[in-house]
């Protein structure tokens, strides 16, 4: 179910948010044939507000565009909403024109049985800024564009981004983890040292006045530091300990495996070993040996290596 109606009152706020008022709809017939009677409107509302304000989106798409604050069926029996439109793109497309209205979503629980086009009950869900509201009812009333006289001394500085300007724990705690995976116990118990006294209110005497500026620039580091808290970068680096011993420990035996399969004595030499035995060669001329001997003893060798391998003795 989605009915449809315009805005009545459109309203920058200083904040830059744009306050939207509107009709949702009425009980005329709107575009699709149906109507709704108010009374569903209205015991729909408690509910569709239980969280203090219900969602607004954007062509009833799963994408919030903002808030709706307030909504209330009137004695004219027209539904009447107020909503906070937060999102950039959607703000320039109701300056625009481009939505012109609402759009209410929901659920019919239940219908006029006389006349199937008489919604009687419904479950609200959502509403949405829409580019074709079919009500004839709802219409734009007031579209007010808020001139708050600012000059450009006046204007106030873009907002930090926090975001950019942070690292989230869990990246920093996998970065340390690997930057501090080689470090030896000495390097890292004076790396928690560092760190316990840029998380405590002291910093440490250096004897001296220094420079205030470069203090200055080292406040924002120290402060970055004590926000972690240096229980979190223990754990990490008791962590990072723990995961680098058994790495050590993984390529230590691997490398032992290695060096077992590379000294594995191989079937080509007890073969040309057995050869040379026979033929009394050493192994410079076992090939040869082996070359000029019958066919029974060369087939002999080889089943021997085959069977015996714990008798792959090279010792050539």
């Amino acid at each position: 179910m989605r009915l449809f109606g315009n805005f009545t009152k459109v309203e920058e706020g200083a904040d830059g948010t744009l306050t939207v008022e509107g009709i949702a709809t009425t009980e005329t017939v709107d575009g699709d044939g149906e109507v709704v009677v108010a009374d569903a409107v209205k015991a729909a509302l408690p509910d569709f507000l239980r969280l203090g304000t219900g969602p607004l989106r954007e062509m009833h798409q799963p994408l919030a565009a903002g808030r709706v604050d307030a909504a209330s069926v009137g004695s004219d029996r027209r539904t009447r909403i107020t909503a906070t439109v937060v999102d950039p793109v959607a703000i320039r497309k109701v300056k625009a024109g481009v939505y012109k209205g609402f759009s209410i979503g929901g659920k019919v629980t239940a219908r006029d049985p006389d006349d199937r086009n008489t919604i009687t009950a419904l479950r609200l869900t959502e509403i949405s800024l829409v580019d074709r509201p079919a009500n004839p009812d709802a219409v734009i009333t007031l579209v007010k564009l808020e001139d708050t006289d600012m000059t450009e001394t006046d204007k106030p500085d873009s907002a930090p981004d926090a975001l950019a300007d942070c690292m989230p724990l869990a990246i920093l705690l996998k970065a340390l983890s690997a930057a501090v995976a080689t470090l030896s116990q000495k390097q890292m118990e004076s790396l928690l040292e560092t760190l316990q006294v840029a998380n405590t209110d002291e910093a440490p005497d250096d004897g001296a006045d220094g420079d205030e500026g470069a203090e200055d620039d080292n406040e924002t580091a120290d402060d970055k530091a004590a926000g972690l808290g240096a229980g979190d970068l223990r754990k990490a680096l008791d962590r990072a300990r723990v995961e680098g011993a058994g790495l050590r420990r993984r390529c230590d035996a691997l490398a032992a495996r290695v060096k077992a399969l590379e000294a594995q004595p191989r079937a080509e030499d007890y073969v040309l070993k057995t050869a040379a035995v026979a033929h009394g060669a050493g192994r410079a001329d076992a090939k040869t040996a082996l070359l000029g001997a019958d066919a029974a003893t060369a087939l002999d060798a080889i089943k021997k290596a085959q069977r015996h391998p714990a008798h792959m003795t090279p010792s050539f």
